[in-house]
């Protein structure tokens, strides 16, 4: 299993993960010479990634040729997608929407369409949100199942049939900003399980969101002691799989 992180994720919340996980091979992402989006988000997954399935994500044209040469090399599959993250918001909103089951929930203002065509040749069902940062207000917590404490994606993932738990914001650290968002606290691995980059005690619905994820099936990871933080997401993908491929802009 690979990891993909913001190459700023402090080392105690590093060496953290890594007594929790020690056969997860960590992939720091660092876009500080490649990309002009705004600092508190500059090297966070989710600003350049979709995780479309375990084995496959949408990118961002440009990504570092290096990094997505190990991604296929370790047999996962890579969409190139049309265009790059830039400047501020909206225009950083290009592969921030997440996959929750058989749904893509995004802001097709934003999103890149090829995102878009991914979920369509899955026969997907895409969820508009009016939040751009999708993926970084959302947790997983299962396969119909969201923790988010946005009003907005709350409300349209309900209609979609998506059970919610909205949460009270804030409390969770985002260097730079005011506060983060559950998403990009969190991760979920190829085995469902979720991690969290910090403590849920250290939460004020942190019982709830406890209760919530347990109700779903669903193991949790936390790192105890440590703060909520924001990194954009930890993006794990499997690459328990041989025989990779690159699929070209638009394929």
């Amino acid at each position: 299993m690979i990891l993909i992180h913001d190459i700023r994720l402090p080392s105690e919340y590093k060496d953290a993960l890594k007594e929790q996980l020690p056969t997860c091979v960590f992939h720091p992402l660092d876009m500080s010479v490649r990309s002009n989006v705004y600092g508190s988000i500059l090297s966070h997954p989710d600003i350049y990634f979709f995780r479309a399935d375990d084995r496959t994500l949408v990118h961002a044209p440009m990504m570092p040729d290096s990094l997505l040469a190990v991604l296929a090399d370790n047999g996962l599959d890579l969409v190139k997608g049309n265009s790059d993250p830039a400047g501020e918001y909206p225009s950083t909103a290009r592969f921030n929407a997440v996959r929750v089951g058989e749904t893509v929930l995004c802001n097709e203002k934003c999103v890149d369409e090829a995102v878009l065509e991914d979920a369509k040749r899955r026969s997907l069902k895409v969820v508009d949100t009016t939040q751009g940062y999708t993926r970084c207000a959302v947790l997983t917590a299962g396969d119909n199942a969201i923790v988010t404490s946005d009003e907005g994606i709350a409300h349209q993932a309900e209609l979609s049939g998506i059970d919610t738990l909205l949460i009270t914001p804030g409390h969770i650290l985002l260097p730079g900003e005011s506060y983060g968002f559950i998403g990009g606290v969190s991760g979920r691995m190829p085995d469902g399980r979720v991690v969290l980059l910090g403590d849920l005690h250290l939460h004020p619905d942190g019982v709830a969101i406890k209760d919530f994820i347990a109700g779903h099936g669903t193991e949790l990871i936390e790192l105890e002691g440590l703060p909520l933080y924001d990194a954009g997401s930890l993006m794990f993908v499997d690459n328990g799989f041989a025989g990779s491929r690159v699929k070209g802009q638009g394929a």
